[in-house]
């Protein structure tokens, strides 16, 4: 029988992967209403679910900052705050985040979590579709990173098959400019 929590986290995974491969919202559409976003806010719930219950399980407390952070910046997304205020609050939230793991700093490989943290979170509120996904490219590729690094699988494989989803739009964007 497959442990509850992983499957939570395999749940949760496959849920922000499809919203990492859905096509974008169309110009104009409420974010709330978008197929996508409504993939993401599921994932990003069930993959919260997941970090927390790995955390007292005793797996690093890093993925439930990333994780929170991806939450705050989901329900922005979905109530459409505006960019700049969005980005504003993303910041703050992000600072504590990354102060916090500086003084829980465990090796240079933590550099690699609290970039892609910062990146993947400000992707979530952006309007420009490029900008997005670009910024959610990079953002999961490093925690991806430092996933494999710190031999989390799950964590791992989700942010590499989002990244290169969110790759794929990039691409995508660029041809048709």
């Amino acid at each position: 029988m497959m442990d509850p929590i992983f499957l939570t986290g395999i749940i949760g995974s496959l849920f922000l992967l499809a919203g990492a491969a859905w096509k974008n919202p169309k110009k104009g559409q409420h974010p709330a209403k978008a197929l996508k976003n409504q993939f993401f806010a599921i994932g990003n719930i069930l993959v919260f679910l997941y970090a927390v219950l790995s955390y007292l399980q005793g797996e690093p407390v890093f993925y439930v900052f990333f994780e929170s952070l991806t939450l705050i910046s989901t329900a922005l997304m979905l109530l459409n705050a505006n960019d700049r205020w969005a980005s504003i609050g993303v910041g703050l939230a992000g600072s504590g985040f990354l102060a916090w793991s500086l003084v829980l700093f465990e090796d240079s490989t933590t550099i690699l979590f609290i970039l892609g943290l910062t990146l993947v979170a400000i992707g979530f509120i952006l309007k420009n579709n490029l900008k997005r996904n670009l910024t959610l490219a990079v953002g999961s590729g490093f925690i991806s990173a430092y996933s494999y690094l710190g031999d989390s699988s799950i964590f791992f494989w989700l942010n590499l098959f989002f990244c290169v989803f969110s790759l794929l739009h990039v691409v995508k964007a660029w041809r048709r400019a």
